[in-house]
């Protein structure tokens, strides 16, 4: 297992550049007698994928709240930054996860294992789309999970909604800002052009498949959408298609629209709505 480092959320682990472990019942990193919980009603395992360029604040919110709920359950925290999807190779990205490919591993070997999926917007989606990859490349199997929460996701291509997602982290000062504004356009136009030249499947709509595909999700875990109207970043009608295709494939769903909430803001406007559903699927 990678090296550890004292990270910013207290208990957690740093294990590569995007994965961090905490375990309350091992202060350290997981191990074949970690991953039990002393509640038959809590999970085994929480991963929770965090979407593109979170900070510390926001994210320590929902882990505060995977603590009050089950206080002795280990969380997988996965985080990404625009780079990673911008730029970055898939073999860097499927090194940074492959630490949390080896708690997967030792969480799963649990009698009983439940193991809760909680993913937010295209960022975490594209780091669990991966890591689930990863998992069928080795057992040819699905990604082990028992339950999914899919926060603000998946999107699809839409040039005012994805870039409002990337705007979200560049820097104030207008000069970097500028610039910046101009490498994403870049970025955005090369794709398409790709997309045409060489018939490729445009990449959010590839994701969605994806997420949608058995053989790396299992069908026998319920899913759960959380979403909202007022999303800037994801329309909720690309959220609900996607989720409608779920249960035609066999997918337990379960979709709740917030009417007035920021794209992964809803657990902000009504926290006790917002955890009803995560452990609806738990």
């Amino acid at each position: 297992m990678s090296k550890s480092s004292t990270l910013a959320f207290t208990g957690f682990n740093q294990l590569s550049a995007n994965v961090f472990y905490c375990d309350p019942l091992q202060k350290s990193g997981p191990s074949e007698t970690t991953s039990t919980s002393a509640s038959e009603n809590a999970p085994s395992l929480v991963i929770l994928a965090t979407w593109m360029g979170a900070v510390t604040r926001p994210i320590a919110k929902y882990l505060a709240g995977y603590q009050t709920l089950y206080p002795k359950t280990p969380i997988l925290l996965l985080r990404n930054e625009t780079s990673d999807v911008m730029y970055r190779s898939t073999r860097t990205q499927i090194s940074r996860l492959q630490p949390a490919l080896e708690v997967l591993e030792i969480a799963k070997e649990t009698p009983s294992a439940r193991i809760l999926l909680h993913f937010f917007s295209n960022g975490g989606s594209i780091q669990i789309r991966t890591l689930a990859q990863m998992y069928k490349a080795k057992y040819n199997a699905p990604l082990p999970v028992t339950g999914m929460i899919l926060d603000s996701c998946p999107g699809l291509e839409d040039l005012q909604t994805n870039y409002n997602a990337f705007a979200v982290g560049l820097p104030k000062f207008w000069l970097l800002r500028a610039l910046a504004m101009t490498i994403i356009s870049i970025f955005f136009l090369g794709h398409y052009i790709a997309n045409i030249v060489f018939g490729k499947e445009p990449f959010l709509r590839k994701l969605r498949r994806q997420l949608n595909d058995p053989s790396l999700f299992p069908t026998s875990a319920p899913r759960v959408y959380v979403y909202s109207k007022t999303d800037d970043m994801v329309r909720w009608q690309d959220v609900e298609s996607h989720a409608a295709e779920a249960a035609t494939k066999g997918w337990s769903v379960k979709t709740d629209r917030f009417e007035e909430s920021k794209h992964v803001g809803h657990m902000v406007v009504d926290a006790q709505r917002y955890w009803a559903n995560v452990k609806s699927v738990a």
